[in-house]
């Protein structure tokens, strides 16, 4: 359910992101070099790119994108070029390069509000909500009601969601098999700490399995492990979008049953594990 939340709350965000202090933020109006340099006239280079970049800015987006770079060369203090780059990279779904170009544009204009503003939709949609948090906090006392308002109500929807540094499990889950009318008892508990916002983890842990049939000596009968393992793992998921982690754990085990062989090896475990939830 916390996970099914955390995508809606970054789709509606980043929708009003998307929706409302862009219409604010960002003009990229035609007849631009009317108010810039009178030197901005038909020939002139950067007069033309911008006529190019409006005449195919609906129709060929990433040429129009190549032409904005361009122009961050040739006018690298133009914060219109910067605004305008933004709002195309959203549109071509490029989050990153759209958070870089807006970064690009409050450093031109630090007390444009709505730049930071935009920054933090960025980051909340790429669930980067540690350092989304941290803007609208310093937004959220705006002396713009507007602004102010949108941030105090990201603070709330986004406190309960934040990933916290340091994680505690445990995992328990006794079950009866009937075929060997044995009971199994295997828990597992973690400590560790959270990495780029909960994308990596790094922890140590502590595995005890046992069961109430298997026996150790001459003739060994054995249906689980019955071992204690202690170690330190750590997993990592690629794609955000996806609920798969691949892990590894290295430790030390200890059996406790006699198995004929040394009672503690070493322990070497990795693998891929997945978890979703899926609701009507």
């Amino acid at each position: 359910m916390n996970n099914s939340k955390k995508k809606l709350l970054s789709y509606t965000l980043f929708i009003l992101g998307f929706i409302l202090p862009l219409q604010h933020v960002i003009s990229a109006e035609p007849d631009f070099v009317k108010e810039g340099d009178a030197a901005y006239k038909p020939g002139h280079p950067i007069y033309d790119r911008w006529d190019k970049f409006y005449k195919i800015e609906q129709s060929q987006p990433e040429e129009a994108e190549k032409i904005l770079l361009e122009l961050t060369q040739l006018t690298p203090q133009d914060i219109k070029v910067w605004k305008s780059l933004t709002y195309l990279q959203i549109r071509l779904k490029k989050s990153n390069e759209a958070i870089q170009s807006v970064r690009k544009a409050e450093l031109l204009d630090p007390q444009d509000q709505q730049l930071k503003l935009q920054e933090a939709y960025l980051l909340n949609q790429q669930n980067r909500n540690t350092e989304a948090l941290v803007i609208f906090k310093n937004l959220s006392t705006s002396s713009d009601s507007e602004i102010s308002n949108k941030a105090q109500q990201a603070v709330q929807n986004l406190s309960g969601s934040t990933v916290k540094s340091t994680f505690k499990d445990i995992y328990f889950a006794p079950s009866y098999e009937s075929r060997y009318d044995d009971f199994i008892f295997p828990l597992k508990m973690r400590y560790g700490k959270n990495l780029e916002g909960g994308r990596a983890q790094v922890y140590g842990f502590v595995n005890l399995n046992r069961d109430t049939k298997s026996k150790g000596g001459v003739r060994p009968e054995i249906i689980d492990e019955n071992a204690v393992t202690v170690g330190v793992g750590a997993n990592y998921q690629p794609w955000q979008s996806i609920p798969i982690r691949a892990y590894l754990e290295v430790g030390g085990s200890y059996d406790l049953i006699d198995r004929n062989r040394d009672k503690f090896r070493e322990s070497v475990v990795g693998g891929v594990t997945g978890y979703q939830e899926w609701y009507a």
